[in-house]
């Protein structure tokens, strides 16, 4: 429920920024952001997994981890500031001097809400969460739509980002039970097993991040301001958005829900989950593409027209990088991280090939470019991890396989279907809406079924439904 409403604000949020400020604006902004989320990612240091996947935790540790949190968060800012002067210059825009310190200077902020949080989804209490999301999300848009009357430029994107790590701050202490405490941060020893754990997951994080960060490095040293807007915009509305709003919450409570179980019984959550969430990302793409061209012609502006080729591939991949992101998941215990970060290089390494290669053929190749990646590397990737899972068992890991490929594929189809009837003027916007219904209750109903441990709505009902009892 928290992110139905958090996907509404989103929706509001991103059409009304899009129609009153420019790509330009956009680029500037996402220019800063490729380097400053890259340091978002060592200042975690793996801390946050650690909390949340520890067995065994004491509040000496909790105390030592917040103290060395806040220091991180510290040597981020002192980071960002040292390479201000520098990246201005490599992409030659005067404004990114006085952007980069400001979003820096969140780090800090943001670190006094990390462990707050990793303890409250250690601990399922993911209504604090959505309520903290929810309440941050709104409050931050409608300050910003306010201040859309005095100005229009990046500095309202800005001012958005502020706004929000600021009520995630205030929402965290008004809901957290764990109260803030520091100590000599080197004086307690952590695990060396859950260090060494969380060292090596940033790494991946990191590997995964620059193999998705170096087209926008690319396009906006190439294209500039203006291309990389509309190109970052297609990625927002394509990716971040649905990860952000479908992926991650169901991610939260999959990776909690996998602590502890067996192999058999993580594979088995694995494909629960999987339907729950290609059921709701099928029902959001499906007619996102259908009345993609409508929607972009109608509400903006002829500066975003490029969205109408740059967003399908987006939307498309998502069914193939979450289904690839639900299952190596499963590889995040310390026997299997080894496997986990090798799986990550291979990715990082194709991803950033496939972007360097399309970059000759401009923003809308690198696009498709990450479409093509994802299918190349989708069987390869997700049979390397049914073989770790089924303990080198081959019928069992073919069968796992199978069983992945049809979920993901045949969703894929019952979205792109339909939306290849309008694209090519076979039908009009209403009749491919309708066919879509039709293709997504034959999914629903006739093909999902036969798949074992299929559980999508059910399961989503079930959990409403238990909800609503013990509210009772």
């Amino acid at each position: 429920m928290s992110q139905g409403l958090n996907m509404v604000v989103t929706i509001v949020r991103t059409l009304v920024f899009t129609l009153y400020i420019s790509p330009e604006n956009f680029g500037l902004t996402a220019l800063s952001g490729s380097f400053v989320a890259l340091i978002s990612l060592l200042k975690d240091f793996g801390y946050t997994t650690y909390i949340i996947q520890q067995k065994e935790l004491n509040e000496t540790e909790l105390v030592a981890i917040n103290t060395r949190v806040l220091l991180l968060g510290i040597a981020a800012f002192v980071v960002t500031w040292m390479f201000v002067y520098p990246i201005s210059r490599f992409y030659d825009q005067i404004e990114l001097l006085w952007i980069l310190p400001i979003t820096g200077s969140l780090f800090i902020v943001n670190s006094f809400t990390l462990v707050p949080q990793a303890l409250m989804r250690r601990n399922m209490e993911f209504d604090k969460i959505g309520m903290i999301e929810v309440g941050s999300n709104l409050a931050a848009v409608l300050i910003g739509i306010i201040l859309l009357a005095f100005s229009r430029t990046y500095w309202i994107i800005l001012i958005i980002s502020i706004l929000y790590s600021f009520f995630q701050l205030l929402f965290t202490f008004r809901l957290s039970t764990w109260k803030h405490r520091f100590s000599n941060p080197f004086h307690t020893k952590l695990s060396k097993t859950g260090s060494v754990f969380g060292f090596r997951l940033m790494a991946f994080n990191v590997m995964t991040f620059l193999s998705l960060t170096v087209d926008n490095i690319i396009i906006g040293k190439v294209g500039g301001p203006a291309v990389l807007g509309n190109y970052t915009k297609s990625f927002e509305f394509g990716n971040s958005n649905i990860d952000r709003l479908i992926r991650k919450p169901v991610m939260q409570v999959y990776f909690s829900d996998l602590s502890g179980k067996s192999l058999d019984e993580k594979c088995r959550l694995f494909f629960q989950y999987l339907f729950l969430l290609l059921s709701l990302l099928t029902i959001i793409i499906g007619p996102a593409l259908i009345c993609l061209e409508w929607i972009i012609t109608t509400l903006l502006s002829s500066e975003w027209q490029s969205l109408i080729k740059m967003l399908p591939p987006f939307l498309i991949s998502t069914f193939f990088w979450m289904t690839m992101s639900l299952a190596d998941q499963l590889l995040i215990t310390p026997d299997n991280l080894k496997k986990y970060l090798f799986l990550g290089l291979v990715k990082a390494v194709t991803g950033t090939t496939a972007i360097v290669i399309a970059s000759f053929w401009g923003a809308e190749a690198i696009a498709w470019a990450f479409l093509i990646y994802h299918l190349v590397l989708f069987i390869p990737f997700c049979l390397v991890i049914f073989s770790r899972m089924s303990s080198g068992d081959y019928l069992l890991t073919k069968k796992r396989l199978v069983n992945a490929c049809v979920i993901a594929l045949t969703a894929t189809v019952t979205a792109v279907l339909p939306f290849v009837f309008r694209y090519y003027h076979i039908l009009n916007m209403i009749t491919s809406l309708i066919v879509f219904i039709v293709f997504y209750f034959m999914l629903q109903f006739v093909v999902w079924p036969r798949i074992r441990h299929y559980q999508s709505f059910k399961l989503f009902f079930k959990s409403l439904i238990s909800f609503k009892i013990a509210v009772a």
